[in-house]
């Protein structure tokens, strides 16, 4: 009976390029100032700042640890359809993958295979503002700090978003 983390069995699966396009980048998020700093000078060099990154276009664009992790997800699932992997052991390479790195926040449980699906609740969101704030390497925290910055501006809203 092949485990439920199963490429090949799940419905879970979000192939590579799906998820890319449904997450929102921290590029993007990283325009935000440099949009209100061009409005303020009209310079657009604070645009190709923006580009002068090692991979351009991925969620964290400076960082090896997320290109390591969407290339071998990517590698792992051409060798799934090639059938030169099982769906288990492609699966296993994507888990051991997410396990060893550093970026993958523990409190979700993205690293767990057992955690079929994850709900983030307003504890589950403390205690990965705890662990961007406090743990989490460089390119996490700052997501950290965004996210608490936006509950602080948000103030008495804050309870319907959450």
């Amino acid at each position: 009976m092949p485990r439920p983390s199963s490429i090949g069995q799940s419905t879970w699966w979000t192939p590579p390029g799906r998820a890319r396009r449904s997450r929102i980048s921290s590029a993007c998020a990283s325009s935000r100032p440099a949009s209100s700093t061009h409005a303020r000078d009209g310079r657009k060099e604070h645009f190709e700042e923006l580009e002068r990154v090692p991979y351009p276009g991925l969620w964290w664009p400076r960082t090896d640890s997320f290109k390591k992790i969407l290339d071998t997800t990517a590698e792992a699932y051409e060798k799934y359809e090639a059938g030169a992997l099982g769906g288990d052991e492609a699966a296993d390479i994507i888990f051991q993958t997410l396990r060893d790195s550093p970026v993958v926040n523990p409190v979700f449980g993205w690293k767990d295979e057992k955690q079929r699906f994850i709900y983030p609740s307003v504890p589950t969101m403390a205690r990965f503002l705890y662990w961007a704030s406090t743990r989490a390497p460089a390119e996490m925290s700052s997501v950290g700090r965004e996210f608490l910055l936006g509950i602080v501006k948000a103030g008495s809203k804050v309870r319907k978003l959450l």
